[in-house]
């Protein structure tokens, strides 16, 4: 196929975009023909065997036809000696990461804004919520249940008491340790809620980052030949929350020490949402 047939293909499947009268395609870097642009956004995703992909066409969309804004353009990207270097440095391909990049951006900022609460609506969330706060080491004898009945508290006898933490321990480890449970029970009735904290999206941020890389790369880690080139997995990550103007703090360029800090102070604090725009 010549390059005159290859961009006429390009063309018709950019026409498939168009979703709205009023949409162009303003960004044509993104090559729809290309399915090795898409890899590093659909590890991304968090997608299985039966999401593959889900996310990647609405960033395809909102990214050819100009839809997402951000405060920094491919031509900063490039530009930005450090996250190069380092993205090179893990054997990453730049223009690859240059799309996952902007697809974070974009999902991490529209999940703080028009979006919508979730809660938890499988039994199987529940439990793997309950653990999370009871720890998987809890002993029964920490543990104190008691029904209530109007104002009546009703005690249970210890061999009840067994049996049912028993079942929790079991549902647990047979349905709920290390695996990804999908649930998206919509809080509130519009996509109408917006966060302005910073630090959340510092957080969400880089637990996508964290376990796009440890998917991509594993445990492998590259050579270094040029001292000078940080191969540090979570100061790129603190550079690009900088990028991104998450945050003012240039220490986030220097150090992983602050990024750290977020980490720690907003685990298990930050809302679950629902943005609309990937709904």
């Amino acid at each position: 196929m010549d390059e005159t047939t290859r961009e006429e293909a390009r063309t018709k499947m950019y026409k498939t975009m168009l979703i709205e009268d009023t949409d162009r395609i303003v960004y044509r870097d993104w090559d729809p023909s290309n399915p090795e642009l898409r890899e590093y956004i659909d590890v991304a995703c968090g997608c299985n065997e039966e999401t593959f992909g889900a996310q990647t066409l609405q960033f395809e969309y909102r990214y050819c036809t100009g839809k997402i804004k951000m405060p920094f353009t491919k031509a900063d990207y490039l530009a930005n000696e450090d996250i190069i270097a380092t993205v090179k440095g893990l054997g990453l391909d730049v223009e690859k990461f240059w799309f996952a990049l902007v697809f974070i951006y974009d999902y991490v900022e529209t999940s703080f804004k028009n979006c919508a609460l979730i809660r938890p609506t499988s039994l199987n969330k529940a439990v793997q919520e309950l653990f999370k706060k009871l720890g998987e080491d809890f002993t029964d004898k920490e543990i104190e249940i008691t029904f209530k009945k109007g104002k009546k508290n009703i005690e249970i006898l210890p061999v009840v008491k067994r049996a049912l933490l028993e079942w929790l321990r079991e549902t647990y480890q047979r349905e709920c340790k290390d695996k990804p449970i999908r649930y998206c029970s919509i809080e509130t009735g519009k996509f109408e809620e917006v966060f302005t904290n910073s630090s959340y999206r510092i957080y969400l941020a880089t637990q996508i980052y964290r376990n796009m890389l440890n998917n991509i790369l594993g445990d492998k880690r590259p050579k270094q030949p040029d001292k000078s080139v940080s191969l540090n997995r979570l100061l790129l990550i603190s550079r690009i929350c900088y990028f991104y103007e998450f945050t003012r703090n240039d220490s986030f360029l220097y150090s992983d020490d602050s990024l750290k800090g977020i980490i720690k102070s907003c685990k298990g604090r930050v809302p679950a949402t629902q943005p609309a725009v990937y709904w």
